[in-house]
């Protein structure tokens, strides 16, 4: 069990919850890996994003417009610090 964060490695994470008839497991790998992030399917509707510090700005203004477009759900895994 982590108790701490030893180093902050600068990375942001998003948790996406994919909506039926919205956006599909391969579209956000597709969308948001040439974004820059790595993605992590956790089942057919959620998918975890990680990013670097530089490209988490972008990566927010996409996902806060397929969300605005009803296609997923999202929310930021990192607190400002």
């Amino acid at each position: 069990m982590a108790t701490r964060v030893l180093e902050d490695g600068r990375r942001f994470t998003f948790r996406v919850a994919l909506h039926a008839g919205g956006s599909t497991v391969p579209e956000v790998v597709r969308t948001y890996g040439s974004l820059g992030c790595l993605v992590e399917g956790w089942s057919e509707s959620l998918v975890g994003l990680s990013c670097e510090e530089v490209q988490a700005q972008a990566v927010a203004d996409r996902l806060a417009t397929d969300e605005e477009q009803d296609r997923l759900a999202y929310e930021t895994g990192r607190q400002a610090s």
